[in-house]
């Protein structure tokens, strides 16, 4: 997720600034190549009450409620790893990410 920003000459201290940089908002893609951000899916989760893991390069961070708990990894994560965890209700998914 950095090098995708490096490349784009946005420039991330680090890994959890790289996360924190895409749950914004801030895209390294096109308008015309985007479709829903971690953003977005970051207010279905909330809606949901549930969870959200970003896994990528020395850092993992899970998302819940309003809170971001981070951890450094040992070892690099090559990309990145996105896990959800919500329960199972119905629900308008466009009036969430309006």
């Amino acid at each position: 997720m950095r090098k995708s920003y490096l490349r784009r000459k946005i420039y991330p201290k680090d890994d959890f600034s790289a996360i924190g940089f895409a749950l914004s908002g801030l895209s390294t893609k096109k308008p015309s190549e985007r479709g829903y951000d971690l953003y977005t899916i970051r207010k279905f989760v909330r809606v949901l009450k549930g969870k959200m893991t970003i896994t990528t390069g020395h850092a993992s961070s899970l998302i819940f409620d309003d809170k971001t708990e981070g951890k450094k990894l040992k070892k690099a994560f090559k990309g990145t790893k996105i896990n959800l965890e919500t329960k199972i209700k119905k629900l308008d998914f466009y009036k969430i990410v309006k």
